[in-house]
Order: structure tokens, then C-alpha cells, then sequence
């Protein structure tokens, strides 16, 4: 597991006293600080006031002053213009990043006024722009061969475009209003650039594979877990300060003067502060039953209990983003569904997948299990590894061009090899983590673990310090067996 750059959190804000989102940023001792310090933004050292003279967001020399958020640039760029972008990346990278819990986001949006709404643009230009560089770094890490591949090159282009967009955003001279309006109008224009990522890296890789070009699987899994944990995060930010502040975001546009916002007590932004877990499996389970009966003509029983948590009556309740949660639980119950339907092919009714969820003082846990007929040792070390799946590969596969293989919301029900490593990303992003057990030739038991406490739900980020981009190393030499088993590693 990385090394965390974690900083000091401050109590959560209220709508009493709300004068500073976020706490001091903390550098890391990498560089030049000198070099650090003479672009001197407000938002490269603390978040003040959105109330703050708006000269201390100067400029960076060579920067155009009519360049609009979102334009496509990189194709054309001079070398002058080249090497800034280059040189920006570096600065950006030698602040930490800033990791922040659940209820301290939670918290931020249960008041969406004005006032948090220039906060949190301010914040988003600056973090944003900060763990993109993060994100770069990670990705010119990789070998030349690797970044030459046209699907991996694009996805470099893309982030470049996006890290540039923010960085000029976040030390414009704009008023405020403007300020806000280019700010989130950008959050969305990259998300949207950005959707089709897990998709268009994953035909670069199969590519490398195919070529022989991929030296070192488990460098590479390495990577993709830390590439795509980022991608989680930023969305996520992205997609709260939206929703939080659509109101305000709206207003910015249509250029009404007063919004009231309506605060929800349970919903605030994708955070359900009232989630049941119990609810979101449900779910879950009856969108892979529909899948599992559209393709074998039948699907197991789902048989869902909740035993008493601790302090609660009823079904246990989470402060969670439910959309992640129901990833996790959709791509677990696909999986059962098409074990125990293919291992009991003819056999009426089919054995029920069982499923605990208990809520503790520190976690709430959710075990899946099925008799699908389980899984080897051998395959069980590789089911978290990219591109490894034990069903044939998805059509979509069969033609770059065609444009479902470049949207993740078209994957099929199996064969797409990313469901459990991004799976256990979303269960790990807030603390927690997925683990899975299985006896061949019987069944499978899938442990889901969440923090009960948003306090302790803190997000895990890699960084692109030095030595955790050490393992890149490995991606350049190729790997040998372990003489104790079927494992591999990289020789000195």
C-alpha cells in the first residue's frame, strides 16, 4: 500500500464560522521551494476568503490572455508554450496532496450558501490542478514504449489538456463571479472529457499485451491501482461540488442575483448520511439477476440478512456515497450470479447466494456468499490483476472503433477483467477494503469492509513523490519466477 502525504485536519466547518474550507497545504520537501514560491498564488499555499484581492491569483508568464477553460491546445503547442506546461507540472507536484474524510465533505455541503460555493471553486482549482500534476507524473513514469501507444498517449493528452485548463483557471485575474463560473464549468467539460478513461486505457494495455511490450504484469497492476484510485477521487469532488452547488452554478449562468438553495438532511451532494446498505444490495442484486436471466435464462436467489448491529434497531444505516457502493456490490453479485448459474447448469432451483451485512463499532462488513463452485488458488491470486477474467473476452474488444469500447456504462456481464481491481478501489478510497476466500469445487465468500465512522472514512490517494513512483522500475526489466511459487518478481 503507498505512503500517505496525509495533513492535519482542522474540526469540521459550520454555517456559523466557515471562513477556510480546507487547512494550511503542506509542502513536500522535493525541489526547489524558492521556485515553488515565486508563482506565490493564494491557492498554491492556503485558502482564504473568496472576499481576498483578486491580484493574488497572478498569472503564469506566457500565458495568453484570451485562453478559454477547455480549449484543445496540446496538438499545436510551441516549444516556449511546451516547456511551460512541462514546468508547471513539476511545481504543481511538489505540493502534497490534499486527502479529506467524508464528514468533513459531508459537512462542507449540508451548507450550500454562496460563500462555500466560491470556497469550494477555489478549492477545486487548486486541488484539482495539483493531483492532475499527481496523475502526469504517474503516467510519464511509465516506460516510452508504454506512453508511445496511441490509447495511453491519448489518455496523457487528455489529463495534459485538463491540468491545463485548472492551472490557468486557478491563478486567473478574474472577478469573482467569473472566477466561479470558469471554475465550474470546467469541473464539468472534464468530467466529461475524462469519461471514456477506464475504457480507452484499458485497449492501450490489452494492446501492450499483445505486442509483447508488457515486461512486468504485477508493475503494471501497480499502476492501474493507482491511476484509476486518483480518477476516483477527483470525479468525486468533481461530481459533489456540482451537486452541491447546482443552484449557484445555475445562477452563475442565467445571471439571477438570489438563490435558495434546499438543504437536505439526509442527502448532501452523492453523500447519503441515511444510506441502507441493505437497500443499495437489493438493488444490486435484482440488476445482476436481470443481466444473469438475459443471458442463461435463469439466475439464483439473492437471501439478504441483518443481523443486530451495534447501537441501531432495524437495518444498519451508512454514511457512504451509495453509488459506490452499489459498483461493489453489482459487480460482486454478477459474478455469483454466473458462477452458480454455469456450475449448476440444468439443476432446479438453483442454490440462493447469502448475504450478511453487520454494522460494528469501527466497520460495517458485508459477506456474499455463493456455491458457484469456487475458485483455485492459482486463479485466486490473480482475480484483483487487470485483464484477468475467466470468461471469453467481451465483442466490444473485437473492434477499437467501435464506439462501446470506449464506454465503461456498456461492459458486459463478464470478460472485462477490470470489475474486482476497481471494485476493491472503491471499497479502499474511503478506508475500506474488499478481500475474497474461496474453496474450489464449492463456492465463494466476498468480504466488503467500510468505515462506520465518516470521521476515520479519509480518502487514500497516491502521490508522485520519488519513492513511491519506484516501483516504475520494475515495468522497464522483465520478471522471473519465484523459486517458492508460482508468483514473479523483478531481479536486482
Amino acid at each position: 500500500m503507498w505512503r500517505l502525504p496525509y495533513t492535519a485536519m482542522p474540526a469540521a466547518p459550520t454555517a456559523a464560522a466557515c471562513r477556510v474550507l480546507l487547512p494550511v497545504r503542506q509542502k513536500l520537501p522535493v525541489g526547489n521551494a524558492a521556485s515553488v514560491a515565486q508563482h506565490g498564488s493564494r491557492s498554491l499555499t492556503r485558502l482564504v476568503s473568496p472576499g481576498a484581492s483578486q491580484q493574488q491569483r497572478p498569472l503564469p508568464n506566457r500565458v495568453p490572455a484570451n485562453r478559454q477553460p477547455g480549449d484543445l491546445i496540446l496538438p499545436d503547442l510551441g516549444h516556449r508554450r511546451r516547456a511551460w506546461l512541462s514546468t508547471a507540472v513539476l511545481e504543481y507536484t511538489k505540493y502534497s496532496l490534499n486527502p479529506q474524510t467524508l464528514k468533513t465533505v459531508a459537512d462542507f455541503g449540508k451548507v450550500p450558501s454562496k460563500d462555500n460555493f466560491s470556497k469550494s471553486c477555489t478549492f477545486l482549482a487548486t486541488e484539482a490542478s495539483i493531483r492532475l500534476a499527481h496523475m502526469i507524473q504517474e503516467i510519464r513514469a511509465l516506460p516510452q514504449d508504454h506512453l508511445d501507444e496511441s490509447h495511453i498517449s491519448q489518455v496523457y493528452e487528455w489529463y495534459m489538456r485538463s491540468f491545463e485548463d485548472f492551472a490557468l483557471v486557478a491563478t486567473s485575474q478574474d472577478s469573482e463571479r467569473d472566477y466561479n463560473k470558469s471554475t465550474s464549468f470546467l469541473v464539468n467539460r472534464v468530467l466529461e472529457r475524462h469519461a471514456p478513461v477506464v475504457m480507452t486505457t484499458a485497449l492501450g494495455i490489452r494492446a501492450l499485451r499483445r505486442t509483447g511490450a508488457m515486461r512486468d504484469d504485477q508493475g503494471m497492476n501497480e499502476f492501474l491501482d493507482r491511476f484509476f484510485m486518483s480518477r476516483i477521487a477527483i470525479r468525486f469532488l468533481f461530481q459533489q461540488h456540482l451537486t452541491v452547488f447546482n443552484a449557484y452554478i445555475q445562477d452563475e449562468t442565467t445571471g439571477a442575483e438570489e438563490v435558495n438553495p434546499k438543504s437536505s438532511s439526509r442527502w448532501v451532494g452523492a453523500i447519503d448520511q441515511h444510506c441502507n446498505v441493505a437497500a443499495v444490495a437489493r438493488h444490486a442484486a435484482e440488476s445482476a439477476r436481470l443481466l444473469c436471466e438475459d443471458k442463461y435464462l435463469d439466475s439464483p436467489e439473492v437471501i439478504i440478512t441483518t443481523p443486530p448491529s451495534s447501537g441501531e434497531d432495524g437495518e444498519p444505516e451508512l454514511v457512504c456515497v451509495p453509488s459506490h457502493l452499489y459498483h461493489i456490490m453489482f459487480e460482486l453479485f454478477k459474478n455469483s450470479c454466473r458462477a452458480v448459474t454455469e456450475f449448476h447448469d440444468g439443476t432446479t432451483p438453483l442454490p440462493p447466494i447469502e448475504v450478511t451485512i453487520v454494522k460494528g463499532t469501527n466497520d460495517l462488513g458485508i459477506r456474499i456468499s455463493d456455491r458457484g463452485g469456487g475458485i483455485s488458488q492459482r486463479e485466486l491470486n490473480e482475480i484483483f490483476s487487470y485483464h484477468y477474467s475467466t470468461a471469453e473476452e467481451p465483442s466490444i474488444f473485437a473492434d477499437n472503433d467501435n464506439p462501446q469500447a470506449s464506454d465503461m456504462n456498456h461492459a458486459p456481464l463478464a470478460g472485462f477483467g477490470y470489475g474486482l481491481p476497481v471494485s476493491r478501489l472503491y471499497a479502499r478510497y474511503f478506508g475500506g477494503d474488499l478481500t475474497i476466500s474461496s474453496l474450489e469445487n464449492h463456492g465463494t465468500d466476498a468480504y466488503v469492509h467500510l468505515r462506520a465512522n465518516p470521521l476515520d472514512a479519509t480518502e487514500v490517494l497516491p502521490s508522485a513523490s520519488s519513492p513511491e513512483l519506484s516501483y516504475t522500475s520494475s515495468l522497464k526489466r522483465p520478471t522471473v519466477k519465484h523459486w517458492l511459487s508460482q508468483d514473479t518478481h523483478t531481479p536486482y
